[in-house]
């Protein structure tokens, strides 16, 4: 078997299992971390369809390459925008921002 078959492989089940563990956190928080939970959530998701077409655009069709393109590019600014509130919100715990009244 080749090896990028089973690295996609790896990747794919990967994603998969944290698209649940993201989704299952998403649940129990409240406030700006769910928020960010559910930009990761999304990113993660956004993450998992890229790289299926990207797995499978030979079967599908010819532009799942670009749509691939396009829903890494989306994963990018959904990942980043969640890291964004994470640090706000530890920033207020930390003290470094003053909370709202």
């Amino acid at each position: 078997m080749e090896i990028s078959i089973i690295l996609q492989g790896i990747l794919l089940a990967s994603l998969f299992l944290s698209t649940v563990y993201v989704i299952g956190v998403v649940w129990r928080v409240e406030g700006e971390l769910d928020l960010s939970y559910k930009l990761l959530s999304v990113s993660v998701v956004v993450l998992l369809l890229s790289e299926m077409l990207r797995v499978f655009s030979p079967i599908f069709f010819e532009q799942a390459a670009l749509a691939g393109d396009v829903l890494r590019a989306i994963f990018g600014c959904t990942f980043l925008a969640s890291i964004f509130l994470v640090r706000d919100v530890v920033r207020k715990e930390d003290g470094e921002l003053e909370k709202p009244e």
